[in-house]
């Protein structure tokens, strides 16, 4: 414990004891939250500053009301008021401004108060005194909020620097002001969800988004011309015709509902106290009706051909807002095909957020941050120049939803919103394509960029390293340096249009092998000065990797062991670079594999632990029950679980239904899919009684985000308590550990010295509902530690993220693994291969990789070893070129083989799509049999003729389907978005005098036949 080391004056506490109460006034105002809601009060913020206190040391802060506070100082008073100007400190008046001020022995954190009307708000809102109480936190108590959540508190101590001090005395002369740069700051997908510390908020009231909802089953009967015309002259019910007049008429219908009634009709969004928001749905495709067509500009290209069709409907909803409903503002999105400005002026009652396409990850590119420097000058002149009308939104998620790589971009950020300061009122922060490990440092770094653009950055990541990783700052700081250095300071070879990177960038450029064995270098230095060895603990559902490097001058050997809590797994298996250990049964429920360094194989069976899924913050208790007789939605959980169809899940709860209540407790995936239902379990009755029941997850599902309590039927009164969702795991029957080493297929698991590998487990059992954890730990970590520091903690967990690889299907799930991608795409980066066609004897195998042709994550996009082996070989039989196809396993229901080919760059592509078996393979195959071992054929590519004698060479693609996998001949590392033909066709050479020439593939396009040689 340290003691402050301030200068004599007020002391807040001293020995542990707190020597200071917490006052705040006796009617709190309402305080802004993050997201700039009046939900909270001031009482709120002197909560948390009391809680926080009490971490750093200062045991006993009470918090009273001003009526009840002591009349001698010294006193804390959190928020502005009556009370305070009395007292003679200055009134607060920049947006969002705080004060922090010693006067006459009490301390006051305050914070700017506006009065009632303001953005509409019926009451007077202090937007100022949470700010206040986290500056003062990090300033001068010592705190540091990395990420800081305010609902799960194991990720409240790993983000959150907490300082330990045994007393604390203030300076007399303390004197703090400060107020943002940016009066809106707000970011989507932050660690933990909603964090503290941050400098997040805003004062404007700001909200632009999607927002018509609903109207394909209002209107889809009874007035089909509202829906957007497809130019086969049917209807796309998902999308309006903004060019058709009765949208607007239906829409102004819609609003003087909601303003007379409160409720929202065919609205995703409500207005808000001073908006009303309108945007069309993601991808809103061309109307084809005469009206859009005439104000549809096509020489504007991608993203400006709808320009003025969109911002046309919107000022003429503008105009009738202004009439109607004067006090509110019309707000809407620059985004995708009307992203530039409309060729006319809008109303000064219509306020703009840019969606910054080309994303702020690119603006390292000159040429890019020229393009959106120019974009957002545009729309300011568009605009008269009014920062309070223009805000940016920009996508921290590109291009890591594509490539797992990290996007750190400091400097360029701070360089970025320095020429923002006074052309935008702010930032949104659309985050969430990387894991929270990755992202923390950046969100932190961005948001206080937005509140002071002139931060020392360089500071920040120093103090950062040093206090989050203590003892391992030095290596963690060469770390995050390079990860900035590489990504700001490599140039591309091309220019980038849209916010995508190809793996042939990220890879082949930003971060080659070299640099990923560095960066994994660093992390492993800073193991070594903390006593860590390598050791990794996995819950692998289907498929997990691991980049594992050794960075001694030793060899490194490795052993496992698998203990399966979910389900089953059979021929449990490890495999990295052309060898495995493979599990010759099968691991039942409650199994546990253990395979050491020397290939001896133990299996017993354990006693599975209930693991609680409701974090502490969001339990219910019977002393804090929820209860409601008029919100549908009673409790909500956010889960954000990856699950696979067929999981279970124990699901516990006390509750009581009165006056013709209802339960309904729903697992949900989305706000619109609610996919599993527990209904009517308490009915009737005035005592709370317990329901569980075993839910399973179904098809379709893959993460589980919320689970919701409702008020079933919107009737009566509903209670509920003791909360709890664990995975259902059946009690088993304790075995004591026998030698399977007989059973096991084993190569051992060493590296040499500077050596890397990637390691893969996987099953040939189905994998809807196994769960195997898997721990791969070095030799000379055989134990787990007991207990962990902090700093331990941290690393580990930053580590894992950058190390261990879990496959995800769907661009909008955070992928990781960052050193697992680059390795694995490594060797794919470049050209596409090439392949001398021979007679079938001296042919050269080619097996397929995990992939398939319209790939759009990095699962299916690097380049991942197949786990159902695959070869194919290309011949020449005459004037016949074939291929021959051979697949370890035997064949599947639906299983097929498509074959793209083209004669040259600049051809049309033409498809093969072979369903493999049948009654009739000989109609698709030339030749196809099942063998012992799986199953082969042969598929006749190109027949020759005079008319049309063989080319020099033929591009070809190869995609396997297999159920939901897929396997290529070589991976996508193309762009995911548009129906662009596949740039990585392998070229066969069918001309000994053929020389494959190419240049370096842009995102979209075949490469051509010129200059390089592969």
């Amino acid at each position: 414990m340290t003691v402050s080391t301030w200068a004599e004056g007020v002391t807040l506490w001293d020995d542990g004891a707190a020597r200071a109460v917490i006052v705040v006034a006796d009617e709190p105002l309402a305080l802004l939250d993050a997201a700039g809601r009046p939900r909270l009060t001031q009482r709120d913020a002197a909560v948390r500053l009391a809680d926080l206190l009490q971490r750093a040391g200062g045991s006993g802060f009470e918090v009273v009301s001003l009526s009840d506070a002591p009349t001698e100082p010294p006193r804390i008073f959190v928020g502005d008021g009556p009370h305070v100007a009395q007292l003679g400190v200055e009134p607060l008046i920049e947006p969002e401004g705080v004060r922090i001020v010693v006067r006459d022995g009490d301390l006051y954190l305050l914070g700017e108060v506006v009065p009632a009307g303001t953005n509409n708000w019926a009451a007077s809102v202090d937007r100022g005194t949470m700010h206040a109480v986290e500056i003062f936190l990090e300033r001068v108590v010592g705190y540091r909020f990395y990420f800081s959540s305010v609902r799960d508190q194991a990720m409240f101590e790993l983000g959150t620097v907490v300082p330990e001090l045994d007393a604390l005395t203030l300076p007399d002369d303390l004197d703090i002001s400060d107020a943002p740069a940016f009066r809106y700051r707000v970011a989507h997908g932050t660690p933990g969800g909603s964090v503290i510390g941050y400098r997040a908020g805003q004062s404007e009231a700001f909200l632009a988004n999607h927002t018509h909802h609903g109207w394909d089953r209002l209107y889809g009967g009874t007035h089909p011309e509202y829906f957007l015309l497809k130019a086969d002259g049917t209807r796309d019910f998902r999308f309006l015709d903004y060019a058709e007049p009765g949208v607007l008429e239906r829409e102004l219908e819609h609003l003087a509902t909601y303003f007379e009634t409160g409720k929202p009709i065919g609205m995703l969004r409500p207005p808000t106290a001073r908006y009303i928001a309108v945007e069309p749905d993601d991808n809103y495709p061309d109307s084809h009706s005469a009206a859009a067509q005439a104000v549809l500009d096509y020489d504007r290209h991608r993203w400006g051909r709808q320009s003025d069709l969109w911002f046309d409907y919107v000022r003429r909803l503008a105009a009738e807002v202004d009439q109607r409903w004067p006090h509110m503002r019309v707000s809407t999105l620059a985004y995708q095909w009307h992203t530039l400005p409309p060729t006319f002026d809008l109303p000064p009652n219509v306020d703009v957020m840019l969606c910054m396409m080309l994303s702020t990850t690119m603006i390292k590119e000159p040429e890019a941050f020229a393009h959106n420097l120019d974009l957002v000058e545009q729309w300011s002149a568009k605009l008269g120049d009014d920062p309070s009308r223009l805000y940016l939104w920009d996508y921290w998620c590109w291009p890591g939803f594509w490539t797992s790589a990290p996007t750190l971009s400091p400097r360029t950020q701070q360089r970025w919103l320095q020429q923002m300061r006074g052309r935008v009122g702010g930032v949104f922060i659309n985050g969430g394509g990387h894991p929270d490990p990755y992202q923390h440092f950046m969100y932190a770094v961005w948001l206080r960029l937005l509140w002071d653009p002139d931060m020392n950055v360089e500071a920040f990541l120093a103090d950062y390293c040093e206090r989050f990783y203590g003892p391992a700052a030095e290596p963690m700081h060469a770390f995050y340096r390079l990860l900035i250095d590489r990504w700001e300071g490599v140039a591309w070879p091309q220019s980038i249009s849209q916010s995508y990177a190809s793996p042939l960038l990220i890879y082949g450029q930003t971060y080659p092998p070299a640099v990923i064995d560095e960066l994994q270098d660093h992390i492993n230095a800073a193991r070594a000065t903390l006593g860590m060895p390598l050791r990794w603990t996995t819950d692998v559902r289907g498929l997990a990797y691991w980049s594992v490097r050794n960075s001694t001058e030793a060899p490194k050997r490795f052993a496992f062991t698998a203990t399966q809590h979910e389900g089953q797994a059979l021929r449990p298996r490890l495999r990295w670079g052309g060898r495995e250990v493979v599990y010759e049964g099968t691991l039942q429920q409650g199994d546990r594999l253990a395979v050491s360094v020397d290939g001896e194989a133990t299996l017993e069976r354990v006693a599975l632990p209930a693991e609680e899924l409701i974090p502490p913050a969001r339990a219910l208790s019977d002393d804090t029950p929820v209860r409601s007789n008029e919100r549908y939605l009673v409790h909500r959980v956010r889960l954000d679980r990856p699950v696979q169809p067929g999981e279970k899940y124990l699901v516990r709860v006390r509750g009581m239904a009165t006056d013709g209540g209802d339960s309904l407790i729903a697992f949900t995936e989305s706000a619109q899919k609610q996919k599993v239902f527990m209904h009517g379990r308490f009915r009737g009755g005035d005592e709370m009684t317990t329901a569980e029941q075993v839910v399973t997850i179904p098809e379709g599902m893959t993460r589980l985000r919320w689970v919701d309590l409702f008020r079933g039927n919107k009737q009566g009164e509903v209670t509920y308590s003791q909360l709890s969702v664990t995975p259902y795991r059946p009690e088993v029957e304790p075995m004591s550990p026998i030698n399977v080493t007989d059973r096991l297929r084993w190569s051992p698991i060493e590296l040499g010295p500077g050596d890397a590998a990637v390691l893969a487990w996987d099953a040939q059992s189905p994998r809807a509902g196994s769960m195997t954890r898997v721990e791969l730990f070095e030799a000379d970590a055989v134990s787990a530690p007991t207990s962990l520091s902090i700093h331990h903690k941290r690393l580990a967990w930053m580590a894992k993220a950058f190390e261990v690889f879990h496959p995800t299907r769907s661009m909008y799930q955070t992928n990781n693994g960052f050193f697992v991608a680059a390795r694995v795409a490594a060797p794919h980066v470049g050209a596409p291969p090439s392949l001398r066609v021979t007679s079938t004897e001296d042919a050269e195998a080619v097996p397929l990789v995990r992939g398939r042709i319209d790939a759009r994550v990095p699962f299916e996009n690097l380049g991942f070893p197949a786990d159902v082996p695959t070869q194919l070989r290309f011949v020449r039989d005459g004037q016949r070129v074939m291929m021959h196809i051979d697949v370890e396993n035997a064949p599947v229901p639906g299983e097929t083989v498509t074959v793209l080919t083209r004669r040259a760059v600049g051809d049309k592509t033409e498809e093969l799509v072979l369903p493999v078996g049948g009654d009739n393979p000989a109609a698709h195959w030339d030749a196809w049999s099942v063998t012992a071992t799986g199953w082969r054929g042969t598929v006749i590519l190109l027949t020759a003729d005079d008319e049309q004698p063989l080319p020099k060479h033929l591009l070809v693609q190869v995609e396997h389907q297999r159920g939901d996998d897929r396997y290529v001949l070589s991976p996508r590392l193309d762009a995911p978005w548009g129906a662009f033909p596949p740039n990585r066709m392998t070229r066969l050479l069918l001309n000994d005098d053929a020389r494959p020439r190419r240049t370096v593939p842009d995102d979209r396009s075949e490469p051509t036949d010129e200059d390089l040689p592969f």
